[in-house]
């Protein structure tokens, strides 16, 4: 399943079972042109359900077959603030979804302002119908929870945006939340992509405007350790978009706004191989 933004007509979802043939089950926005994006994906006990982009509040559809989906949550919750229920996670029986909360601003999404709104928020559901609020993040300017991901017993989310350092929130049960900073790098603000791998927790470091390279962090569990691997060799790799282990090997995409994006693979952490060149920028 593909998620697509689309400002006019409302988002995209798309599927496929072998790249062969690709189907759109939704073309409208859920029947609403409001609904602009759709960016968080996830499976929980054998069903999808789907995030929105809402600028009148976002929305979590659900569905069991694929194709007829269900709304479950509407107006962004208990915040119509909340326009996106952008990343989510199934980890020990419940489903938790990370928002990104904003003002009724566009440019608020790229610019950074102090007119921010309430902070970005975490909620929990176990069937999926109820959700609670399990964290608030009480930095206005912290307005975003990019991805979250299992790294040993414990369930990580990542945070930042908007000259607020970025940090780790680590829960062991789901209700308690602990906030992990890290000053040394706080000119990374931007919420990193996180993913475990080789028995680390691998933290892609951004800047919201997009003007330095990024950077590439190793957390244990204790400290957090500079990989020295910034930028993959190209100072305009600003960011990592996503990342995926397959096969026993770590996959991530690059953001490049003068060379095109790379994909860069590894099965250590420390030695990485391109596996595409850069592709035109309109592609």
């Amino acid at each position: 399943y593909i998620g697509t933004r689309n400002l006019s007509t409302g988002a995209k979802l798309f599927r496929t079972r072998d790249f062969g043939v690709i189907e759109a089950v939704i073309d409208d926005g859920f029947g609403k042109y409001e609904n602009q994006g759709i960016y968080g994906l996830c499976e929980h006990r054998n069903q999808l359900y789907v995030g929105t982009f809402n600028w009148q509040g976002a929305e979590i559809y659900r569905t069991t077959e694929g194709s007829a989906f269900q709304l479950i949550l509407d107006s962004g919750g208990d915040d119509p603030l909340n326009v996106d229920f952008f990343s989510f996670a199934s980890w020990n029986g419940s489903i938790y979804t990370g928002t990104c909360n904003l003002r009724v601003n566009e440019s608020l999404a790229f610019v950074g302002t102090d007119d921010f709104a309430n902070g970005a928020k975490i909620y929990r559901s176990i069937e999926g119908d109820a959700w609670k609020k399990v964290h608030s993040n009480f930095f206005p300017k912290s307005n975003f929870i990019r991805s979250f991901e299992v790294f040993g017993d414990c369930l990580f989310a990542a945070t930042g945006r908007f000259e607020q350092p970025w940090s780790l929130l680590k829960t062991r049960d789901g209700a308690n939340w602990e906030t992990i900073t890290f000053p040394k790098f706080n000119q990374h603000q931007d919420s990193p992509i996180i993913i475990s791998f080789a028995g680390r927790l691998f933290c892609f470091l951004g800047e919201c405007r997009n003007l330095i390279p990024f950077k590439l962090c190793f957390y244990d569990g204790r400290q957090l350790i500079d990989a020295r691997l910034d930028e993959f060799g190209n100072k305009n790799n600003v960011a990592v978009m996503s990342a995926i282990v397959f096969r026993e090997a770590l996959f991530v995409t690059t953001r490049n706004y003068t060379d095109g994006l790379e994909i860069w693979k590894t099965s250590d952490g420390y030695q990485w191989t391109q596996i595409t060149s850069g592709m035109p920028i309109d592609n």
